[in-house]
């Protein structure tokens, strides 16, 4: 890859800075990013590996500063959760960056589209139910208002996604987000800081095997890693100082646009 100049740099820094503030709150930041890094003439193979390296840092910044926030998932929870998805992950996401050139592009947007179609209707209908009412959930144990088979459920979804942010990764904060608030039952505000704690290994992960397949770029990350602890520190502040209903709104508005986004995207293929 040539080397890029100083206006294209700060391009660079400025979507990633945005790309992670929504990705570390909401999810699917991804899908801003890797567009505009390729607008920005990077490669595509390039713009992914470079695009997940970087978001580990917006993770580990969010959680950081969002650390001693309420959440109603006990430690033992969170311990619980993390233990049965993110070794699967670690492993799915190495196997997923060893197969990032094998899918067809047109394949992974077709994909892409359909989870956030599904993620958009449900997050819509949660909207529209808990409208003006406030969702109280506090429980000290994971597992006691889980649906039951819940292990499962994280295990097979840990292979998906892991897999996925081994081969692009766009979208995959969505697709956590949803496992969370859908089979554990939690609030979104909850499931934010859990999803970046699961996301973020899997992501370093596929991080360390694009850098052993010589796809991340120094002159990139250098300008990406402090535009992501930039936007993982004011992520968690929105998000620590934001009601549970405008969130899950915005949220809601969020995958719409992404879907419309996408379904355009692929009616020009």
């Amino acid at each position: 890859m040539d080397l890029l100049d100083s206006l294209q740099l700060t391009a660079v820094f400025v979507v990633k800075l945005f790309g992670d503030l929504f990705g570390v709150m909401l999810g699917g930041g991804s899908f801003f990013v890797q567009p505009g890094l390729m607008a920005v003439g990077v490669p595509v193979d390039r713009a992914i590996a470079n695009d997940l390296m970087a978001a580990c840092a917006a993770m580990l910044s969010f959680l950081w500063f969002y650390r001693k926030a309420p959440v109603d998932i006990s430690v033992r929870g969170q311990k619980a959760v993390f233990v049965w998805m993110a070794p699967v992950m670690v492993v799915s996401a190495v196997i997923g960056g060893h197969i990032m050139h094998a899918l067809p592009v047109s394949f992974l947007k077709l994909v892409i589209t359909t989870i956030c179609g599904i993620g958009f209707v449900y997050s819509l209908i949660l909207s529209l139910r808990h409208k003006g009412k406030p969702v109280e959930q506090n429980f000290d144990y994971a597992g006691e208002n889980f649906i039951k088979g819940w292990r499962i459920f994280l295990v097979l979804a840990a292979v998906v996604i892991g897999v996925y942010d081994g081969i692009s990764g766009a979208g995959s904060g969505v697709m956590i987000l949803l496992l969370l608030t859908m089979v554990l039952r939690l609030r979104l505000k909850s499931a934010v800081p859990l999803a970046n704690m699961v996301g973020g290994v899997s992501l370093l992960a596929a991080g360390i095997t694009f850098l052993f397949l010589g796809l991340l770029s120094w002159q990139l990350l250098i300008v990406m890693l402090p535009a992501s602890v930039l936007a993982g520190a004011l992520g968690a502040f929105i998000v620590s100082r934001i009601d549970e209903y405008i969130l899950r709104v915005v949220y809601t508005c969020m995958l719409g646009f992404l879907c419309v986004y996408l379904v355009r995207e692929q009616l020009l293929m």
